[in-house]
């Protein structure tokens, strides 16, 4: 079944893992701080100006930035996700900054239900395929 995904944060891994969401038949809804990878939008993913866009048209938003200050930027900043968010969308959260922390920080997401991910899901390929442990999910409500 095809879902409205919104990906924010597409560095050297989450560019692969948009890609895979894209190939599978997903509608994707991409923004990040740097260019948008032309590879993504001929493929199809379209662009959108900010975080608080992708989550409005989204079913599910991802974000894959480095470090806490960034997912706090991306979920709270002006034009940010919590923004954008309604009731019943999920938020997919794959940092690699400190478990305490963003779960202090996604956790301020009311009235959504928040998974978050230890590691990266090996289904969704990508440079570091082969260094990934198999994931531990968290449901948060």
């Amino acid at each position: 079944m095809s879902k409205n995904v919104g990906f924010i944060g597409l560095g050297i891994m989450g560019t692969p893992m948009a890609g895979h969401l894209l190939a599978a038949g997903h509608t994707l809804f991409v923004t990040t701080r740097s260019k948008l990878p032309q590879a993504l939008l001929d493929a199809g993913a379209r662009a959108c100006a900010n975080a608080h866009d992708a989550a409005q048209a989204a079913e599910v938003i991802f974000t894959m930035v480095p470090d806490t200050p960034d997912v706090e930027a991306v979920l709270f900043g002006d034009q940010g996700v919590a923004s954008g968010i309604s009731a019943g969308k999920l938020v997919v959260d794959m940092p690699a900054h400190q478990r305490g922390q963003r779960l202090d920080l996604v956790a301020q997401i009311l009235d959504a239900v928040l998974f978050v991910m230890d590691e990266i899901l090996p289904a969704f390929g990508g440079k570091f395929r082969h260094t990934i442990q198999p994931a531990r999910i968290e449901l948060r409500a």
